[in-house]
């Protein structure tokens, strides 16, 4: 190679390295920057190439962006990648009918088919090590680690002690629909779920023991406390969204939260939903229960720590100020506001 062509290789290297680090793929021990090596070599030496390497690059970029949004492509695009250049070097090399060039295409069609087999077997080994399989999730966990941790040597696979170091987290900013792996992070006593309108799933935060205070805002429309598992030490526990009972006579319990003290629902000044009955039988340490639109209290009777009732924005005030009276007659001394 001539210098020139030696800059243009290097640069080449340079861009796909940049672009498998930053995706994390296996770097340097990646098939998809052994191939690249060799394609890139044979894109400046040879003219047809060119538009090759070009194809190449771009198709990484592409793989880059899809995996922003689908987390598990990063498992199966480099295979797709390998195929892709492998199947260019082979078309380039049978254009010649010489014995000996279609020899080395055989050779090569061999090669690439342990590369990607061989590669399929590292992605799914690199898969079952990694804790998040939400690229975003993860994404927020490391930038919430260097925030807490500067400078700091942290490593995030299961059966890691810096897993234990992370108490209280904040998910936004990015879309997130799965959570799963949060469950590897026992000491989270506080946390965050905002703006995530994608995220169905909320099983994971069973595992979470040692959860005393969860607030979610903005969820998935068809959000209920049904969906959230059983959080035996939660204490606090607040959830805001646009619209929340819409259903005709829907109750909500509280079954799930046993040691609740504070509860507070909030519904988008705006919305038209139903007004809430909640039961509040099975927590009894409930002290402090703030609710939009509120209809009925279920349990009030036996709910002797309940100390305070907000109810805010109701749609008739006249009823809620009624039902604030019934209230004061079977607990007068229970704190109620109405605003």
């Amino acid at each position: 190679m001539e210098l020139k062509e030696k800059i243009l290789y290097l640069f080449g290297v340079l861009i796909v390295l940049v672009l498998i680090i930053s995706q994390q793929w296996m770097t340097i021990f990646s098939p998809v920057f052994i191939l690249g090596f060799i394609f890139i070599r044979e894109a400046i030496l040879k003219k047809s190439g060119k538009i090759q390497a070009i194809l190449f690059v771009t198709l990484l970029a592409i793989g880059r962006i899809i995996a922003e949004y689908h987390f598990q492509a990063v498992y199966y695009f480099d295979n797709i990648l390998i195929a892709f250049f492998a199947g260019c070097l082979i078309y380039n090399i049978y254009k010649s009918s010489s014995a000996k060039k279609l020899r080395n295409a055989t050779v090569l069609v061999v090669i690439v088919a342990l590369l990607i087999t061989s590669n399929i077997y590292i992605s799914a080994y690199m898969e079952s090590q990694r804790v998040f399989k939400d690229a975003n999730l993860q994404r927020i966990v490391s930038d919430a680690y260097e925030a807490r941790f500067i400078g700091a040597d942290i490593e995030l696979e299961e059966g890691s002690s810096d897993l234990e170091r992370l108490d209280h987290l904040k998910i936004e900013g990015r879309t997130v629909r799965s959570i799963e792996g949060i469950e590897n992070f026992p000491n989270i006593w506080d946390l965050k779920i905002y703006g995530q309108d994608r995220l169905l799933d909320y099983s994971k935060l069973a595992k979470l023991e040692n959860l005393k205070r969860l607030r979610i805002t903005d969820p998935h429309p068809d959000f209920n406390l049904s969906d959230l598992p059983k959080l035996e030490n939660l204490e606090s526990f607040s959830v805001w969204q646009h619209s929340f009972g819409n259903q005709e006579n829907e109750i909500i319990e509280l079954s799930n939260f046993p040691n609740l003290t504070r509860l507070d629902i909030y519904e988008d000044l705006l919305a038209e939903g139903e007004p809430l009955t909640i039961d509040i039988t099975e927590a009894p340490h409930l002290e402090d229960l703030s609710v939009t639109n509120l209809d009925k209290i279920v349990g009030l009777e036996e709910a002797e720590n309940l100390e305070s009732i907000t109810i805010r924005n109701p749609h008739d005030y006249t009823e809620v100020e009624n039902y604030k009276d019934e209230i004061k007659k079977i607990r007068p001394d229970i704190d109620i506001d109405v605003w």
